[in-house]
């Protein structure tokens, strides 16, 4: 009887092949999915269908093929979760701020994931595709044969102060830590390549961030909300710093930026309160949008001869800060533009290091 008037009152709709997905759940703390709506199979199990929804447990049928986006998300009192043999497919942030949720499961022939001490991998072990947030133990080891952190798989997780990455870790995709409130420390293994979008940002008490040189790409904001941050190391080879990648990092004195960047996009030190020493590389060419702006400890920036385009406020809000470059150019504009002090750059290329 349960399962019918749980079917009632939630919503459903068909799907283009005659089958049913649940769009919105409504019921009782004990979730119990029905296999069929209207002699339709319920396959699928909609994005936020049971966002914030105050349940413990869900059971699902054999018949749900896929959860999407966010189907999940909020549900703060649900503490486990298991994955049917049937399930396939789960979509983006399906869990993402289930605070209490301490361990998911998977039958051990499942052909798409496997579970580990809890923790949701693919089959293989190669990808780890969600961490639960609600688990209490303050470092999280990842285990060795993990060459990928998957989007948004440790967001939220309060409990989380340390991370060990394996040897062979590769990428940590966008927004695979955001969020981790407790976070502090995290060493990253040298044969990282790539840091997603919003890797860690608002991770506020992450207090290092020591990049090996493997690494060929760091995403838009991948650092932005890092309050804490106080100490950064680029790779060598890395070509840009992308929009809002230290935005709002307010303990952030100084850093240095490798000879090969060649671009800074826009708010990329934005609000970097305590920020008073920035090296502009020589190949630099593009300085975006409020590139520094409100970086009010900032005394110095030589521009070089090579920046051809210097974005609206890209200085403003910078009270102490004197640029220097060629008279005629786009950083002159600027510095007149966003009311910085201005010195004209005497001839050619100059130092590649600001002084603060």
């Amino acid at each position: 009887m349960r399962t019918q008037k749980e079917a009632a009152v939630s919503s459903y709709r068909l799907l283009s092949d005659g089958r049913a997905e649940l769009t919105r759940y409504q019921g009782g703390r004990d979730a119990e999915i029905p296999a069929f709506w209207q002699d339709a199979p319920v396959v699928s199990v909609g994005p936020r269908a049971f966002a914030g929804a105050d349940i413990y447990a869900v059971s699902l049928p054999d018949t749900v093929e896929s959860i999407g986006a966010e189907a999940f998300c909020g549900c703060t009192a649900l503490t486990a979760f298991h994955i049917s043999r049937a399930l396939t497919s789960i979509g983006a942030d399906a869990f993402l701020r289930c605070s209490a949720l301490r361990a998911f499961s998977a039958p051990d022939d499942h052909p798409v994931f496997r579970t580990s001490d809890g923790v949701l991998y693919d089959r293989r072990r190669r990808t780890l595709i969600a961490y639960p947030p609600g688990r209490t133990a303050e470092e999280a080891e990842i285990p060795l044969g993990v060459t990928a952190i998957a989007e948004d798989a440790f967001a939220w997780c309060a409990g989380v102060r340390s991370v060990v990455f394996p040897r062979g870790l590769t990428e940590i995709r966008s927004g695979a830590f955001s969020m981790c409130l407790s976070l502090e420390r995290a060493e990253f293994p040298q044969e990282l390549t790539v840091l997603g979008d919003e890797a860690f940002s608002g991770c506020g008490t992450l207090k290092e961030a020591s990049l090996p040189g493997s690494v060929q790409s760091i995403g838009s904001a991948a650092f932005s909300g890092c309050e804490a941050l106080a100490s950064v190391v680029l790779p060598n080879i890395l070509r840009r710093v992308e929009n809002e990648t230290f935005k709002g990092c307010v303990h952030l004195t100084e850093i240095t930026l490798p000879e090969s960047v060649a671009f800074i996009g826009d708010d990329a030190f934005r609000g970097c309160e305590r920020l008073g020493s920035v090296n502009l590389p020589m190949e630099l060419e593009w300085l975006g949008d409020g590139a520094f702006r409100s970086c009010a400890s900032l005394t110095c920036l030589e521009v070089p001869d090579a920046v051809t385009h210097v974005g609206a406020y890209a200085f403003a809000g910078c009270p102490r800060l004197t640029v220097k470059a060629a008279a005629s150019s786009p950083a002159a504009e600027a510095a007149r533009r966003d009311r910085a002090r201005f010195r004209p750059a005497a001839g050619g290329l100059f130092g590649r290091r600001a002084r603060g």
